[in-house]
């Protein structure tokens, strides 16, 4: 139990507390990742060539140095070496013969039959399962949501399934389609992505079944985060939890309109979100406040069925303000899926969409409170349809937008965005806006050293970024 740094009362984790630290049971590199990162250490070398050194049997993996190659030969590649070097395409455009999807598939099947044949459960109480005895046949699967609204997977299964009975050569552990299906659902409804947390933009190359986290929930409105080191995992609690059944992570991003959210954990993790986020009306008004019609007050209203009513601060009548703030948001979350919706189907981006969005925008900010959480996802989409803007002027409105959205994001969400955040710094710095910039830094220094700790990537990178500015 923790106690609560505002006072006495006892809390299962406070700020900063650690929930987990978990080593992987399993993990996997990305197909993508497979020519400019380590397939033992998920790094990227450090002595200034670029490259991995290719394994001389499977020319697929590649490693930052003999030491990792060395480590990583009995306990993981071993099994699969001669197998991989079936899957690569030598002095062609691309590096598989496989697609890279498949590839994906093959390479984290093959390691779950590896570690099943050898019967590493994950029962073993140690760095993967330290105060229980979840093991990897405990997660759930999923398979029978997977057979019927992924179809693709038979067709990735035929393609790589030469290579698994390979692996498998007595058929016990993958001997069919549903086997599949069974192993590979347990990843992927399980796993944890892996970070460079040295690429400028923290790119993932890598996923892992960590069972100790795995049996954390969703939520929306997450009370803890994962904080990584390497291929360790931590969770780490940005709330006060009061008790441990309460940690909740986030599964995808939460800073997205409800909508959003909700089909993608419905497509890819086959639940809807029941978290006050996303059910409940209370938490959905506070969340989408409105200003006062007093220009003066600065107190933020609920948009709900009591927004009209008089202001509790000051007194002033709102009905005609709350009318005009539930229509501006309308407008905003009308534009917003629409502009989604453009994007998911890779249409070219429409400037008339833009120019609609900021009119949005603009009315919207007259009435809504600066940290509207739907404001707030509107200038996530202008910064988005702006891109790399070449023009002085794009590139102001886009950083205006962007810090915007972090101010907002850290109230309901709870955390900062690491690359968003360096680049606002940079730009408030360019712009002489010493004292906005200064307050960022300090704001986000103190969460990265509170949640991840002084000795953490995250801290010093902060750090070591912004003293070259």
């Amino acid at each position: 139990m923790s106690v609560s740094r505002g006072g006495s009362k006892q809390l299962a984790y406070d700020v900063g507390d650690q929930v987990f630290q978990s080593e992987p049971w399993m993990f996997c590199i990305m197909a993508g990742k497979v020519k400019t990162h380590c397939y033992g250490c998920l790094g990227r070398p450090d002595d200034g060539r670029g490259d991995v050194r290719r394994c001389g049997g499977c020319r697929l993996a590649g490693y930052c140095s003999e030491t990792c190659q060395k480590a990583d030969w009995k306990p993981r590649h071993r099994d699969e070496c001669k197998l991989l070097k079936g899957t690569v395409s030598e002095g062609a455009s691309k590096p598989f013969l496989l697609d890279e999807d498949d590839m994906d598939r093959l390479l984290i099947v093959l390691k779950i039959i590896a570690k099943l044949k050898r019967h590493e459960f994950g029962d073993t109480i140690g760095a993967c399962n330290q105060k229980g005895t979840r093991t990897f046949n405990d997660l759930m699967s999923h398979e029978s949501e997977l057979l019927r609204q992924r179809p693709r997977l038979l067709t990735s299964y035929n393609k790589i399934k030469t290579f698994l009975d390979q692996s498998d050569t007595d058929h016990k552990i993958c001997p069919d389609f549903l086997s599949f299906l069974r192993l590979y659902g347990r990843f992927l409804i399980n796993n944890f992505s892996i970070y460079d947390l040295k690429h400028p933009a923290v790119v993932v190359v890598g996923r892992g079944i960590y069972l100790q986290p795995s049996v954390l929930d969703h939520s929306c409105q997450p009370n803890a985060l994962q904080c990584s080191i390497g291929k360790t995992v931590l969770i780490k609690a940005i709330k006060p939890i009061k008790q441990k059944e309460d940690v909740r992570i986030a599964y995808m991003s939460p800073f997205d309109v409800r909508e959003k959210r909700q089909l993608y954990l419905a497509e890819n993790y086959f639940f809807n979100c029941g978290c006050p986020a996303c059910t409940d009306p209370k938490v959905q008004a506070e969340r989408n406040a409105m200003l006062c019609s007093n220009k003066d007050c600065h107190f933020p209203i609920p948009l709900d069925d009591k927004a009209g009513e008089s202001c509790r601060k000051c007194g002033s009548e709102n009905a005609s303000q709350a009318v005009a703030a539930n229509a501006a948001l309308d407008r905003l979350l009308a534009i917003i899926l629409q502009i989604q919706q453009t994007t998911a189907g890779r249409q070219p981006k429409d400037p008339k969409q833009y120019i609609e969005l900021t009119t949005a925008i603009d009315q919207g900010t007259t009435l809504l409170y600066p940290t509207n959480f739907t404001l707030a996802l509107a200038h996530k989409e202008a910064v988005a349809m702006l891109g790399a803007s070449t023009t002085e002027n794009g590139l102001d409105a886009s950083m205006e937008s962007l810090l915007k959205t972090i101010v907002s994001r850290r109230q309901h969400i709870g955390d900062y965005s690491y690359q968003p955040c360096f680049l606002v710094v940079k730009w408030l710095v360019d712009k002489d806006r010493d004292r906005e910039a200064m307050a960022l830094v300090s704001q986000v220094a103190e969460f990265f050293k509170t949640v991840a700790g002084e000795t953490s990537v995250f801290y010093k990178a902060w750090c070591s970024h912004l003293s070259n500015l």
